[in-house]
């Protein structure tokens, strides 16, 4: 298959189905995926192969479009990469959906108040089994560091 081919194929496969605009967004994706590999010197058989069938293709896309109509909640750019996620998989739909997660101020400041209370806690721990080596140390050095400058 050849490059006219294939997009001939994708642009038949979504005209009517999704908007004007979203068919010639879609098809000159693919313009410009086949540019890129052209001049990385791969042939347009390969290219069409690696890429699937326009018709999977296709469908991913309306799948896309669906869910992206869908759901209202999705910000313009996670929309847009939702949708180029669906055209570059290949043809087979997208797989994972891009959504952001926000957790809430309150529950930053517990784990945070949390992670500050488990480090204290072992800095403590640690030095509870230290002390009984430590504070005998520190008291002969002590004492030896009186008597040093009491003697001269």
């Amino acid at each position: 298959m050849t490059q006219k081919e294939f997009i001939d194929r994708l642009k038949i496969a979504l005209t009517g189905k999704v908007s004007g605009g979203t068919v010639q967004e879609n098809i000159s994706y693919y313009e410009q995926y086949f540019a890129g590999e052209l001049r990385a010197g791969r042939s347009e058989e390969a290219i069409c192969a690696s890429l699937g069938s326009p018709q999977l293709i296709a469908k991913g896309i309306l799948e896309a479009e669906r869910f992206q109509s869908s759901d209202d909640s999705g910000t313009g750019y996670d929309n847009e990469m939702r949708e180029k996620g669906a055209h570059r998989a290949g043809g087979t739909g997208w797989s994972e959906s891009v959504k952001s997660f926000r957790m809430p101020g309150w529950l930053i400041l517990v784990i945070t108040m949390l992670l500050f209370f488990f480090v204290i806690s072992l800095v403590l721990s640690v030095f509870s089994m230290l002390a009984p080596i430590i504070i005998p140390i520190c008291i002969v050095l002590f004492i030896v560091n009186l008597f040093k400058n009491n003697f001269r």
